[in-house]
């Protein structure tokens, strides 16, 4: 009796709570229109019948949602009212057809540069791409964008109120890469929102006093399988943008903080369009102001990098600019054209990176196309996880966003609040952000479609096994996202990693399994100078295989055109062979100084022009990968030329090229020739050809090696139980099945958001 008269006290109590909370935000929201039940041990029925009795009344039809999850009846209560589901299901209805045209569009369009083998180029509109049109002003909040935080799911309650006190200007609330959309974790990160937006969690300020929330719906890949419209599972972005909207549009307008939102993997302008005409529609039924909603768009696919300026001018009344990562969008290359051998992407631990031209060229006409038109250029988000003050991590960081700022990004993104101290240093080199300034690069197709050089490493090839295992893990322990060797891993990452592997595969990609050799020839490429004899660097490159470029390089020995590569490589070698004697009274000494300063006279192709001029790409790379060494005779340190201007670099490759053409060598120089040496061997894989080839074998073994090392694992993942075993055993299936055995899912989340396991996971984490 006892123990029911004090349960039944608590329940009185908690009502009371409830409707206490309820009456105050009456009181404060005039126009709230939200009801709290008062729950009863039989909360989930009673919730669920008054929900289907008052849409019933209401006319509101063919509309199921799924249950409330064990200890979730609060949150469904709040969010799933009978108003929010009525606008919901209308937003739905009203728009998916157009969302299944779109849909399709994308398999039409990957259909047919599959069958036709064609490559995007940049459309024509003279309406785009010739008028001095300007996006809408923004509004104040928003003017500065230099930093903001990324991968902030609102269902990690922790993080997202510890985001909510950071010195930054956005958070980027992430129901997309950094998030897992179980139903349980949907309902608590739109749950959390909705806490912040009405100023509901304890000790956080109001909403127009901590950092705007950046709101990131999921990407149109993703389904929410909880609600049915007509007997159809709704598009989550659908979903997610609807009841953000409903709930918190008013209030963040009122309180000049939104609403803004962050728009995911978006192929072309015609996305953009149907995103403009969604805010449009959302912006008519809730009576607020056209142009009140502002997103800024995520350019993650290559197919719409070619696309950007469109993407911007559809959005021109909503738009707070582009913005560019790096992993979705290297990634893409593999989605769309990851048949053909020409795309194969090297190891990206090593050798893809903002420097390589393909990625460089896209952050760069980013920023072109957006200050053109008076928006923002974001960057992307510094994964690093500063463990420790080590100056080698902290140096990587702040060199990569120090050469973003320099090339005029007006903001980015850091996943560790550690960081903010320190990259704050460079975010004083901005004002409120860089519209002002204007790129003129003439950026063509080529810049874009150009694949780095490099082949695949054994680290690398476990790297990517490790970190896409890991990621369905902790998918299906219903989190989105983990730490890894000192970074944070999420679905792009995770993206990226599985479609290397299958490329490679597909491929039969070759992996340099005598890696101590080719580092040897890093070293020694690394090493050469202008002291070091010539026929060392010429017998050296000969051992390494016979040159078979297409045209062939031609040499004039003797007044005679030698053209056979292993002829030419010999010529050279017994050239500087004869010249190579140091004591004076050798034979051939006296003319040493002679021969070395005469110029090859080879006739090549355009793309193996050894002794063509260095281009601007060729210094901005040494410049910026040379060491802070002493001055050399000239009394400059290279401290002070590393960031010089664009026309002052130019004034010095000027200079370079005429001492290149003299003959007369200098270290920066010697640097250039060391990374054109190292580009030419990679290009013609004379340093990977003996490599074995990357087969479902190696990798099924490198898969049973990883999750059979408890040692390594229990640091990242929970391994304590037999079910923690079984989890990631099957982790571990799913990855092997994605990579090995089907043809190439669109998307690593889109299989696993379907896949019977994960739904399998989700339901037994839930309970």
């Amino acid at each position: 009796m006892a123990q029911s008269t004090t349960s039944l006290r608590l329940q009185v109590l908690r009502n009371h709570l409830l409707h206490y909370r309820h009456t105050k935000l009456l009181q404060q929201e005039d126009y709230l229109k939200t009801t709290f039940p008062i729950f009863s041990n039989s909360s989930v029925q009673d919730v669920c019948s008054k929900l289907h009795s008052r849409l019933a009344e209401m006319g509101v039809k063919d509309v199921e949602v799924e249950r409330p999850p064990k200890g979730m009846e609060e949150e469904y209560a709040t969010l799933l009212t009978p108003d929010a589901i009525q606008f919901v299901a209308d937003l739905i209805r009203h728009f998916n057809d157009q969302v299944d045209v779109m849909m399709k569009e994308r398999i039409r369009r990957k259909v047919e540069l599959d069958i036709t083998g064609a490559l995007p180029n940049f459309s024509k509109n003279p309406k785009v791409s010739d008028s001095e049109w300007v996006v809408a002003p923004v509004p104040k909040r928003v003017v500065d964008r230099r930093l903001d935080l990324g991968d902030v799911s609102p269902a990690n309650t922790e993080k997202f109120v510890a985001a909510l006190s950071c010195p930054v200007s956005g958070i980027q609330t992430d129901f997309d890469d950094g998030h897992c959309p179980t139903w349980k974790g949907q309902l608590r990160g739109l749950h959390n929102v909705y806490r912040a937006v009405f100023g509901l969690i304890p000790g956080v300020p109001d909403i127009s006093k901590v950092p705007v929330l950046m709101l990131r719906p999921r990407a149109w890949n993703m389904i929410e399988h909880n609600m049915l419209v007509d007997g159809m599972e709704v598009p989550g972005p659908l979903f997610d943008f609807g009841l953000l909207m409903f709930h918190c549009a008013t209030h963040l307008l009122k309180a000049k903080s939104g609403p803004f939102f962050y728009l995911s993997k978006l192929e072309g302008a015609n996305e953009a369009k149907l995103w403009n005409d969604i805010f449009c529609w959302t912006q008519d039924k809730l009576g607020i102001p056209q142009g009140s909603i502002k997103a800024c768009v995520l350019i993650e696919n290559i197919l719409a990098s070619f696309e950007m300026e469109e993407i911007l001018y559809e959005l021109r009344e909503h738009s707070l600019g582009l913005n560019c990562g790096i992993w979705d969008y290297s990634a893409s290359f593999v989605n769309k054209f990851g048949h053909r051998k020409d795309f194969v992407l090297p190891d990206r631990n090593k050798y893809v990176n903002m420097q390589r031209n393909f990625l460089r060229s896209y952050m760069n006409l980013v920023i072109q196309i957006c200050h053109k038109h008076g928006a923002h250029a974001t960057g992307g988000m510094a994964a690093t996880i500063l463990e420790s003050r080590d100056l080698k991590i902290l140096t990587s960081v702040t060199a990569a966003k120090f050469r973003e700022v320099l090339a005029g990004i007006d903001g980015f993104m850091v996943y560790d609040p550690r960081l903010i101290p320190i990259v704050e240093r460079i975010l004083v080199l901005i004002q409120k952000n860089q519209i002002h300034k204007l790129r003129d690069d003439r950026i063509i197709a080529e810049d874009l479609l150009e694949m780095p050089a490099g082949g695949v490493t054994t680290d690398g090839l476990r790297h990517n096994i490790a970190v896409g295992i890991l990621f369905i893990d902790s998918w299906l322990r219903g989190q989105g996202h983990y730490i890894y060797k000192g970074a944070v891993e999420d679905s792009a990452t995770a993206e990226i990693s599985r479609s290397q592997v299958w490329q490679w595969i597909r491929h039969k990609f070759r992996r340099a399994m005598k890696e101590a050799r080719c580092q040897s020839w890093v070293s020694f490429v690394s090493s050469i100078t202008n002291k070091r004899p010539l026929s060392s660097v010429w017998r050296k490159v000969k051992k390494i295989g016979q040159f078979t470029p297409n045209p062939p390089p031609v040499l004039k020995v003797n007044d005679q055109y030698v053209t056979e590569a292993n002829e030419v490589s010999n010529a050279l070698a017994d050239h500087f062979s004869n010249v190579l004697y140091k004591c004076e009274a050798a034979p051939g000494y006296q003319y040493r100084s002679i021969e070395e300063n005469k110029i090859l006279n080879f006739a090549t192709g355009r793309e193996e022009s050894y002794n063509s001029p260095f281009t601007e790409r060729e210094i901005n790379f040494a410049l910026h990968t040379y060491d802070d060494t002493a001055p050399e005779p000239d009394g400059i340190p290279y401290a002070l030329i590393k960031y010089v201007s664009v026309n002052t670099e130019l004034f010095i490759l000027s200079i370079i090229n005429r001492i290149w053409h003299d003959h007369s060598y200098s270290s920066i120089i010697e640097k250039m020739v060391n990374a054109r040496l190292m580009w030419y061997l990679e290009k013609k894989g004379n340093l990977g050809d003996n490599g074995e080839t990357i087969t479902r074998r190696m990798v099924q073994t490198m898969i049973k090696e990883f999750i059979n090392a408890p040692e390594l694992l229990t640091s990242v993942i929970p391994v304590n139980s037999p079910q923690d075993i079984e989890r990631l055993n099957t982790a571990a299936e799913i990855f092997e099945e994605i990579v090995t055995k089907r043809d190439f899912p669109e998307f690593i989340t889109t299989y696993l958001n379907q896949d019977h396991t994960f739904l399998k996971y989700q339901k037994i984490y839930e309970s």
